[in-house]
Parts: C-alpha cells; sequence; structure tokens
C-alpha cells in the first residue's frame, strides 16, 4: 500500500501513530 511504502522511505520522520491517523 502506498501508507507502507511512505512509512519505509520515512521511518524516522513517520512514526506508527502518525499512520494510525493516516488510516482514521
Amino acid at each position: 500500500k502506498i501508507v507502507d511504502e511512505i512509512a519505509k522511505t520515512s521511518v524516522g520522520k513517520v512514526d506508527k501513530k502518525e499512520l494510525r491517523k493516516l488510516h482514521l
């Protein structure tokens, strides 16, 4: 998924909490 790629490219900038917010 796009979110997964973003998380891999910027792991330090995007925390899991941020990813959860994107999912919501």
